[in-house]
């Protein structure tokens, strides 16, 4: 982003290194047969639950703790999905924290106010600036930290093992300002009910055949990566259950094509339809 004529602007994120990242199932294949889990919105934690709130474009909005926390309270109703909104700072001279700190402060936060999760996986990520003179014959560099984002994400047990649930829900977000005071939190997290089928799970081969048919000329694409899991979809939605996702990421095979065509994900809903080859709980 070039600001004025100057100097030239840079934002990048870097992932700590301190935490290891969240696994994610081995690309070896899903389960035959799995549950399938019954949601309902999340409910509002007890220290939210006293506070006075109004309809505000589909939204539930209250003001009452502003002058307290300065946070704003928004919740969707459809999902549960609690937004806290705070004051974002930034200020060039601030020293950065270390990556354990930042962990820390997220989860007293979490516990203080009633949003923790068990089932979460923490990763965080430094949101960088750098700037440089459009005339930059010395190269030089000026770089510094400008926010921390914390992120848990949500997991399922599965035969004794963690599978991740993917998507823009089961997680919880934080924004820190860079002296570890919390910027913007969120959260959406449905509550599971318990398990409503189980259901076939299609084969590798027929959902990576299906994600080939959805690709526009699948001859310029080689396939780089996949994985599985339960997806949890955003928190304006209503959603009732939590089935497993098989999701493909194909890439250009040559250089040549790299130029023509983008990287492309897709995503196959690998259990079969409530209605076929299920069995109830």
């Amino acid at each position: 982003n070039p600001s004025g004529t100057s100097h030239y602007h840079a934002q990048y994120p870097v992932p700590f290194s301190s935490k290891s990242q969240p696994g994610r199932p081995a690309e070896t294949g899903s389960p035959l047969w799995a549950p399938i889990f019954g949601l309902k919105p999340m409910t509002l934690p007890a220290t939210l639950k006293k506070l006075t709130f109004e309809r505000q474009d589909g939204m539930l909005v209250s003001s009452d703790l502003e002058n307290v926390s300065g946070l704003a309270v928004r919740v969707r109703p459809a999902s549960g999905a609690l937004f806290l909104n705070g004051e974002i700072k930034f200020d060039p001279d601030d020293p950065a924290m270390k990556e354990d700190q930042y962990m820390d402060r997220a989860t007293r936060f979490l516990r203080e106010w009633g949003l923790a999760e068990a089932a979460a996986k923490p990763e965080g990520v430094r949101m960088m600036l750098e700037t440089v003179p459009v005339n930059n014959r010395t190269f030089e560099v000026i770089r510094r930290q400008k926010s921390v984002f914390i992120t848990f994400r949500r997991q399922v047990e599965l035969d004794g093992k963690s599978i991740p649930v993917l998507g823009d829900g089961g997680v919880i977000r934080l924004q820190m300002n860079n002296d570890g005071s919390i910027a913007r939190a969120a959260k959406i997290w449905r509550e599971i009910t318990g398990v409503r089928k189980i259901a076939r799970i299609k084969p590798y081969e027929t959902t990576y055949g299906e994600a080939l048919q959805q690709l526009a000329n699948p001859a310029s694409y080689r396939l780089d990566g996949w994985t599985w899991g339960y997806k949890e979809i955003e928190g304006s939605a209503e959603q009732a259950d939590l089935r497993i996702v098989h999701i493909f990421t194909f890439i250009p095979k040559g250089q040549d094509t790299a130029l023509q065509v983008a990287p492309v994900k897709v995503e196959i809903a690998a259990q079969m339809d409530m209605a076929e080859a299920t069995i109830d709980r």
